[in-house]
């Protein structure tokens, strides 16, 4: 049998299974091999398919902005199931690099959702510029303008029943401007405006938000009368109401990480001590067990570390807490797994990359935990974005 009768004989039906177990960036090549192979690829069930063995094999994910130009630049790389079950004492994974983004020079992190990063940029015409990436296909795409004098932050969220992304935006509460949100993937996109049934200030820190299962988390300082609150705003993405929890028993220690500890809220607050010879790395964490009732669990952790170069990427679906190496002078980063129930030892898994994104020259790095690659990009589909008046 020649090559060519042969390819009669392979089943269609495989192709689908095949290009599954692809990553994300290969699918986008792929719709251009044949007719045959576009019009599987661009069908719900694959992406459904593809959903389903990416979700079994999260992967670490990384942004980072550059210092001199603010590019970005984002990679992944694959999560291990069990870091602690290996005889070597250190894993090696290499990155894979997905984005580099120097479109809107300066662009500053807003959020991340569901596999897609939001960017947004402040110009001098008091426009707000917002961009959405897939970072597993390399997809990006402006949202329409605000226009405005000073919308504070901006935030991303994920609604899993409707399946729809919205862009929160939250403006300086002492001007009247009003809070505006976007709907993607609905046509004509257009800002709305939204009134939150509370006044308050989100947080200036970008990497104190976190979106689970629906619901948007973030912190921010309310007024009540001359005092000021420490609250944690609770968006839910499909209804659009507001909540808010009382945060003030949780500023204990100053740096603070929201996380999701197996689909409940949780945080984490760190700080470093230093006694004689050895630095101790040690982390209180907090688990919401009752929104309504505003009950917290808190645990203390310590752990040795040689110095203060760690910050807290989030807790994986199996229960590990991920540390990130801040600071390097080498072509790679290390990232250090520890699981609070077995107090085990940390693990250290080293991520080699190359010079362009993991020299010393960095503005900024966002780490993300339990990256799934989807393909789903549906605000690509759109009518072309229109600028929007506040």
């Amino acid at each position: 049998m020649n090559r060519e009768e042969g390819s009669d004989f392979f089943p269609v039906d495989l192709i689908p299974e095949i290009l599954s177990r692809l990553p994300a960036k290969s699918i986008g090549r792929f719709h251009c091999v044949s007719k045959l192979w576009g019009s599987i690829l661009h069908r719900p069930d694959f992406n459904k398919l593809f959903l389903t063995g990416s979700s079994a094999r999260p992967r670490l994910l990384f942004a980072i902005q550059g210092v001199v130009t603010g590019d970005w630049f984002c990679f992944s790389s694959p999560q291990p199931h069990n870091p602690y079950d290996q005889k070597e004492e250190s894993l090696v994974f290499a990155a894979d690099s997905h984005l580099k983004r120097h479109e809107n020079s300066w662009l500053h992190f807003c959020g991340y959702a569901s596999g897609l990063i939001c960017f947004c940029r402040h110009t001098w015409i008091y426009e707000t510029v917002h961009v959405i990436c897939n970072p597993s296909t390399g997809q990006c795409m402006s949202l329409p303008k605000l226009r405005t004098k000073d919308f504070s932050r901006s935030f991303l969220g994920f609604d899993p029943i409707d399946k729809q992304f919205k862009v929160l935006c939250m403006a300086n509460p002492n001007l009247n401007y009003g809070q505006r949100i976007l709907t993607l993937g609905t046509g004509k996109m257009g800002w709305r405006k939204i009134k939150p049934p509370l006044i308050h200030h989100p947080a200036d820190d970008s990497s104190q938000q976190i979106c689970i299962d629906g619901v948007l988390y973030y912190f921010a300082l309310m007024w009540e009368t001359l005092e000021t609150h420490h609250v944690i705003v609770c968006f839910d993405v499909k209804s659009e109401k507001f909540k808010f929890i009382d945060a003030a028993s949780s500023y204990d220690w100053g740096v603070k990480k929201l996380i999701n500890y197996k689909g409940k809220l949780g945080m984490i607050s760190w700080h470093y001590t230093h006694s004689g010879e050895s630095d101790t790395f040690e982390f209180l964490m907090w688990v919401l067990e009752d929104v309504e009732k505003q009950e917290w669990s808190k645990y203390v952790y310590t752990l040795p570390c040689k110095c203060n170069r760690f910050g807290v990427a989030g807790m994986t679906a199996s229960g590990d807490i991920v540390l990130w190496e801040k600071y390097t002078y080498k072509p790679s980063l290390d990232v250090f797994y520890f699981n609070p129930r077995s107090n085990s030892t940390l693990c250290s898994v080293e991520i080699q990359g190359n010079h362009e994104v993991f020299d010393m020259n960095r503005h900024s790095i966002c780490t993300f935990v339990d990256h799934v690659e989807t393909l789903n990009f549906n605000i690509m589909n759109t009518n072309p974005p229109t600028r929007t008046e506040a």
